[in-house]
């Protein structure tokens, strides 16, 4: 089952939300049993505005996912783990700035480990010929 939402409004802005569980299950003769279980949750955005001489255009993306899933020793290991990234891009006149951050939080279970990142990027774009 997925639930999925989004409202445009003019000039092709946007935000939208998406909730998508997800279920495994095993059958041990007649008792039902979690094979996995996952949740992913996400919401994005977008938005353009001009401003005197200056146009912006913005994007914005989080996301949740936890999963769930059994060992051997009949306990669940837990993950779960955070994203987040933006793009932004402003024009003045014929010059386009852009900047891109990205992040990522993860947290797995104790059996696991921990990882997160960050990455930004930013650009001024130069006409090399014509």
């Amino acid at each position: 089952m997925t639930f999925d939402s989004k409202w445009q409004m003019r000039n092709g802005q946007f935000i939208g939300f998406r909730v998508q569980p997800s279920n495994m299950w095993h059958m041990d003769g007649k008792n039902k049993i979690v094979a996995s279980s996952l949740l992913q949750v996400q919401a994005d955005a977008s938005v353009s505005k001009r401003v005197k001489r200056v146009f912006y255009t913005g994007y914005v993306n989080t996301s949740y996912q936890k999963n769930v899933f059994p060992i051997n020793t009949g306990a669940f290991v837990y993950s779960t783990s955070f994203a987040a990234t933006t793009m932004h891009s402003f024009t003045v006149g014929t010059k386009i700035f852009y900047l891109n951050l990205s992040g990522n939080y993860t947290r797995q279970s104790e059996y696991l480990f921990l990882i997160h990142h960050f990455l930004r990027s930013w650009a001024l774009p130069t006409q090399l010929g014509s």
